[in-house]
């Protein structure tokens, strides 16, 4: 499982971390941070029909192309977020 993290009490998944970036299991956390704003979405060629794209991110069907995982996303506040909407 290379890269990925797991619970040592539960086994269930809780990171899983590349060079550039980390993709953390957000129900792990205690408490959950209300200040994420998230930068793109994986596998929307999966999502349920009554699910809606975020606002403001970028979408990929799958996962995302190799040129995209080398660069680190920029941090936006939610101000900036609330702003494109």
């Amino acid at each position: 499982y290379g890269t990925r993290s797991f619970c040592p009490t539960c086994g269930g998944r809780v990171a899983w971390v590349d060079d550039n970036e980390a993709e953390v299991a957000i129900g792990s956390l205690d408490i959950a941070p209300t200040d994420l704003v998230p930068e793109y979405e994986l596998w929307t060629s999966r999502r349920e029909t009554w699910l809606h794209a975020l606002p403001g991110t970028e979408q990929f069907e799958h996962d995302r192309p190799a040129q995209h995982s080398a660069e680190a996303p920029t941090p936006r506040s939610l101000s900036d977020i609330d702003a494109e909407i």
